[in-house]
């Protein structure tokens, strides 16, 4: 099997790669090759071919033999965008099972710094929502393969309460997060012990216009400390 080929069984295998990655894969064959280089010699070639596709710029996904599309995941190319990131909102409910509805917007929450334009990639739109804090409760799930930085199911709770637009507004936010806080009563903390006293309130405000009210109430008893 030829470098080039290898690479692209490898590319198939990632699902989604950055050329510095590729790079890096392609320095086992050549210690001294650089990054043009193995654009020209590699990225470039399985373009030509049909074999490469070009996601962004820096950016690469192989096309699946069987299928002829490209293999790659629309939550791993949002994966790549930054280095300091993590899936939230609807994006983060879907991940950790808790969505009451599907959707085609990934959210990707990032430092204003970090920015990027939002974009469509597939039949999904990859959007970045800012944050100050890309750190403080965030967990890391595997997901075909790759660690994938998502917002951690006690910090989850409170965004969403906190910005339920980027959710789909009051009543899937709501229908979202009773199946989401079944995971976080294990937690022992000051946000965990305030959540459990409104429980039974959590289902009587569902589908409420009383929704928003009843959130802010909430919100207003924590120490929140993840607002911009």
């Amino acid at each position: 099997m030829s470098n080039v080929e290898s690479i692209y069984m490898w590319l198939l295998q990632q699902n989604v790669a950055a050329i510095q990655e590729i790079t890096e894969r392609y320095r086992e064959h050549n210690e001294a090759a650089t990054v043009k280089y193995v654009y020209d010699k590699v990225i470039a070639p399985l373009t030509r071919q049909g074999k490469a596709q070009r996601i962004r710029r820096g950016l690469y996904t192989a096309v699946d033999p069987l299928t002829g599309k490209p293999a790659a995941d629309p939550i791993v190319v949002a994966s790549k965008l930054r280095s300091e990131y993590y899936m939230g909102y609807h994006t983060a409910l879907t991940l950790h099972g808790a969505a009451y509805s599907a959707t085609a917007q990934i959210q990707v929450c990032v430092k204003p710094n970090d920015n990027f334009k939002e974009f469509n990639y597939g039949d999904h739109t990859i959007k970045p929502i800012y944050t100050s804090d890309t750190d403080t409760n965030i967990q890391v799930l595997r997901y075909h393969g790759h660690g994938i930085r998502i917002c951690g199911k006690e910090r989850l709770l409170l965004e969403c309460l906190d910005k339920p637009r980027h959710v789909g507004g009051w009543e899937q936010t709501l229908k979202s997060l009773e199946t989401l806080h079944r995971g976080v009563l294990g937690g022992g903390s000051a946000a965990v012990a305030l959540w459990r006293l409104h429980l039974d309130d959590l289902g009587s405000h569902v589908g409420e216009e009383h929704g928003a009210e009843w959130a802010r109430e909430v919100l207003g008893q924590i120490d929140y400390p993840y607002a911009v």
